[in-house]
């Protein structure tokens, strides 16, 4: 006659397969956590496609504008980041009289890192408060900064923000982690913009 009180090997068996379990699911989401990455599944807009596009033709310009004085005085200048070249181009005067220029070589590699970048940065993060692009005149007494995404000589995508704490403009993204993506590009680039206005 069997020990009505022995116990069946079937509990404890269950009790190691659910703490094998709980560990093993602990141990995908450590992973993903320290690991995330990228969801195959997550659909691309076509602004960050725009971005991420590394033909010849294709480049990020960044126009800076300086507060607005006399014309002798104002000074702007583009930064233009292309798959084959990098440019500094400084202007004086509200006609755009370039009175500086720094040509530089790119690659593609290098310029997919820098779009990279800025698409992890949300570059094309629109701000959701409803602006159009006539910048004239908008925040005189600082500076105005204008992105451009460019294919084929043609800005498909355009972002703006300022200094001025009263015009934000429609730039989502954290303004100084653009402008630090930008200005690496450019060798020297704060001695040489550094002092265009107080």
């Amino acid at each position: 006659m069997a020990n009505k009180y022995s116990t069946t090997p079937v509990t404890p068996i269950l009790l190691v397969v659910a703490i094998v379990a709980v560990i093993l699911i602990g141990l995908y989401l450590l992973i993903q956590v320290i690991f995330p990455s990228s969801n195959p599944g997550q659909s691309v807009t076509s602004d960050q496609q725009a971005l991420l596009e590394s033909a010849v033709d294709s480049s990020i310009r960044m126009t800076v504008r300086g507060p607005i004085v006399a014309e002798e005085n104002f000074r702007s200048y583009q930064v233009i980041i292309s798959p084959i070249n990098r440019s500094l181009v400084i202007s004086k005067g509200y006609q755009g009289q370039e009175i500086n220029r720094v040509p530089l070589s790119n690659n593609t590699p290098s310029y997919e890192q820098f779009t990279g970048a800025l698409n992890q940065a949300n570059f094309v993060k629109t701000n959701s408060t409803n602006y159009d692009d006539n910048l004239s005149g908008l925040c005189a007494s600082g500076v105005l900064y204008k992105f451009e995404i460019v294919k084929a000589n043609q800005a498909v995508k355009q972002l703006w923000a300022s200094s001025c704490s009263s015009v934000r403009g429609s730039l989502g993204a954290n303004l100084d982690t653009i402008l630090k993506l930008f200005a690496a590009q450019i060798p020297n680039y704060r001695s040489l913009t550094g002092d265009l206005w107080p």
